[in-house]
């Protein structure tokens, strides 16, 4: 714009001057005012933020205790796992040496009976070679008494054919 020469043109001069600095105040004002609304807006946000990150960070901490929780479960769990596996074990170890025991045992038993079985045989022939020595004695045993009773006979015939020869002889002479 040019310089104003007159009061007239300095008053219309100021006149738009002012116009246009109170159209400029109006769109600052509404700058302002929308400035105002956007930081609102945005005090409005960062508290929703804010109740979010602690709603989120209370979250955290949640899942953190049952994260704890969960490994401190698992923990027992393992170790009474591993107690378990230890005592099994343990039983197993003892069913297997009883095992073995029985076995060993069971092998010994048979060895015995085996053992027993064939002194039962020894046993059994030399009962029968004693009962076929005892029935050849036996027979022996009568056979001898009969030739003793027969010899017994014959001497006893002898002497009463002495008696007789002598009471012959006796009565003759």
């Amino acid at each position: 714009m040019k310089e104003p020469e007159s009061h007239w043109d300095l008053l219309i001069y100021n006149k738009a001057d002012l116009a246009q600095a109170r159209t400029q105040i109006a769109d600052l004002e509404d700058q302002i005012t929308q400035a105002q609304n956007g930081t609102e807006e945005l005090q409005q946000q960062i508290a929703d933020l804010s109740t979010e990150r602690d709603q989120k960070v209370q979250e955290v901490e949640q899942l953190r205790n049952r994260a704890n929780m969960t490994q401190q479960n698992w923990v027992s769990e393992r170790d009474d796992l591993i107690q378990r596996e230890a005592l099994a074990r343990e039983e197993f170890d003892t069913a297997k040496q009883a095992m073995q025991d029985w076995e060993v045992l069971a092998m010994e038993e048979r060895s015995i009976r085996e053992g027993l079985g064939d002194r039962v045989m020894e046993l059994e022939e030399q009962l029968t070679s004693q009962q076929n020595a005892y029935e050849r004695a036996a027979s022996e045993r009568d056979e001898q008494t009969s030739t003793v009773n027969g010899l017994q006979r014959a001497l006893q015939d002898i002497h009463e054919g002495n008696a007789w020869i002598s009471r012959d002889w006796f009565i003759t002479s």
